[in-house]
């Protein structure tokens, strides 16, 4: 099987612009990645494949802007894993097969739902990825992603505020910066008065830093009129300098 097939799932009307997405973004995947796999893709902004192991996946997910979350030995020959893709449109699942069985796609697909949809927490990170609300700080209008209170101020805090409060540290810590960036530039994507300046932007989430650390590098998302693709760039200096 030479071309990859995408079977949409789609739970809303798909108008031209959501087909035209499609093709964009199933095509810049497709001409890259020449192995077997199963990629399923939910409208929340995340993806969630099965392939070849030896087949540069990584690299061609990074092409493309893509960040993997998660990921793990299925067997000798494939991996398994999560992540979050440029958009937060498309539902379905893209698949190429040697032998190009659609039932063969739809059992790695049920496999893929089986594993991240049954009770799934490997991943101890919120992955939600629409801003949850606004406020104004010195007369700038702020989005926020998460409504943090540390764990230690809230003994009854739930399972997913434990991953918010995870979250957020991680992120002040510098460990987890190329994963909120992500998170951020997708969030920032559905905000049409972003997406209608989205040539000249530039997303730089600064991490706290604590005393007696080393500086973390500054990351950021820049645009392809800046010379990046919407992938997580190091940008020179780090937040001891801004």
């Amino acid at each position: 099987m030479d071309e990859a097939v995408f079977i949409a799932q789609y739970t809303f009307l798909a108008t031209p612009a959501v087909i035209e997405e499609e093709s964009r973004i199933l095509g810049k995947i497709a001409r890259r990645l020449r192995c077997e796999y199963v990629i399923r893709f939910e409208d929340d902004g995340k993806f969630y494949f099965l392939l070849e192991t030896r087949s540069g996946y990584e690299e061609h997910f990074a092409r493309c802007g893509w960040y993997i979350v998660s990921q793990t030995d299925f067997n000798s020959r494939l991996t398994i894993g999560m992540g979050l893709y440029e958009s937060g449109n498309l539902a379905g699942f893209m698949y190429r097969l040697d032998s190009g069985n659609e039932d063969e796609a739809r059992f790695w697909n049920n496999i893929l739902v089986f594993t991240f949809f049954n009770d799934f927490r490997k991943a101890f990170f919120p992955l939600d990825n629409r801003f949850q609300g606004f406020f104004r700080l010195d007369g700038s209008l702020c989005l926020y992603l998460y409504d943090y209170c540390p764990v230690r101020r809230n003994d009854k805090i739930t399972f997913e505020g434990k991953k918010v409060s995870n979250a957020v540290w991680r992120f002040k810590s510098g460990e987890q910066t190329d994963l909120f960036v992500k998170l951020f530039s997708i969030a920032a994507s559905r905000i049409r008065a972003i997406q209608e300046n989205r040539h000249r932007a530039v997303l730089v989430p600064v991490p706290g830093i604590h005393t007696g650390e080393a500086p973390h590098p500054v990351r950021g998302v820049l645009p392809q009129a800046l010379g990046g693709h919407g992938s997580c760039r190091r940008v020179r200096g780090d937040n001891r300098r801004l």
